[in-house]
């Protein structure tokens, strides 16, 4: 688990969650969410904490390898909006033909938060996507970047179908 990575990375290098925030530019509550799984580093900050922790980025970063000029892109700062990820969400549950709360039932998934990733209210955690992954068989490039090369056959026909 991503939060338990991080904080037994931290541990091995002796230092406190002020210590880490410290050395990547955030607070310390940022680090005790991090490890208490409830947020996780943005895209931008991932690089910092795997150069600082001494880990591989693609081991917490669900974008993918983020590259240094990635950073800032035609002057935004990121390309992964919550809105786009909550419509892809939304796609997800009607490919399914589920309700939002049957739907977040069998993946762990209360409805308050279905609702507020589906609004785009809140960018889907990392503990979210990978129980979508594991629950629903989509990948972290679809739900994060679009990308539905990775979906089973049957739903990447249904993602190109719907609008």
């Amino acid at each position: 688990m991503l939060s338990d990575l991080i904080r037994e990375a931290r541990e091995a290098k002796g230092w406190s969650q002020g210590e880490l925030a410290k050395r990547v530019g955030v607070t310390r509550a940022a680090v005790s969410r991090w490890e208490l799984d409830e947020t996780a580093p943005t895209r931008h900050r991932a690089p910092r904490v795997a150069e600082a922790l001494g880990i591989p980025l693609n081991t917490i970063s669900p974008y993918g390898q983020v590259e240094p000029n990635d950073a800032v892109e035609d002057g935004r700062k990121s390309n992964v909006s919550a809105y786009d990820v909550g419509q892809r969400f939304a796609q997800l549950r009607k490919i399914m033909e589920l309700d939002q709360i049957p739907f977040g039932e069998k993946a762990g998934l209360s409805q308050s938060r279905l609702s507020g990733y589906e609004r785009g209210a809140r960018m889907l955690t990392v503990r979210a996507a990978l129980a979508l992954c594991e629950t629903y068989r989509v990948t972290m490039d679809w739900l994060f970047r679009g990308d539905a090369s990775g979906l089973p056959y049957w739903m990447h026909q249904k993602v190109k179908d719907q609008p």
